[in-house]
């Protein structure tokens, strides 16, 4: 009895250190990024020459320098603005999204249901098109003529 106790509570604390090592993991990066965007530019790049250096904390006052020059000399607000306008707002929840070698397109859902009759109406379109260029009637006035009137 105690030798499965023992083994339970061995497993119990073995996954529990698989599961903090995994979280540790994820959360380096967010770390790593929150630290150096406060560090002062002699504290990021002393290299590997100084070996009292430790990279995981501030060996120098924090700073907001960084900061600074994100918010006050590049365009950072804008590009934030553009990535969560087409991000955000462009394509929403439920939309589909077609995409090939001449773009992307986003359909909103509330008219996908339109699209198979659109697609057929232009796939009709362009097969008169077609028709009319290979036709031995073909003039730039006559395919002026059946666009304008194809709409």
């Amino acid at each position: 009895m105690a030798r499965r106790r023992g083994g339970r509570i061995l497993a119990v604390v073995g996954h529990r250190a698989l599961i903090l090592g995994f979280t540790a993991f994820a959360i380096f990066p967010f770390y790593w990024m929150l630290i150096t965007a406060f560090k002062q530019n002699a504290d990021l790049y002393v290299g590997a020459s100084n070996t009292a250096h430790n990279p995981f904390v501030f060996n120098r006052p924090p700073t907001l320098e960084h900061l600074q020059i994100l918010f006050n000399n590049t365009l950072y607000l804008t590009w934030l603005f553009n990535t969560l306008w087409v991000g955000g707002l462009v394509v929403a929840t439920g939309d589909i999204v077609f995409a090939d070698c001449a773009g992307l397109q986003s359909v909103p859902a509330s008219i996908v249901d339109k699209v198979p009759d659109a697609v057929d109406r232009m796939q009709t379109q362009e097969e008169q098109v077609i028709a009319f260029c290979r036709s031995p009637q073909f003039s730039i006035d006559g395919l002026r003529a059946l666009v304008r009137d194809l709409g």
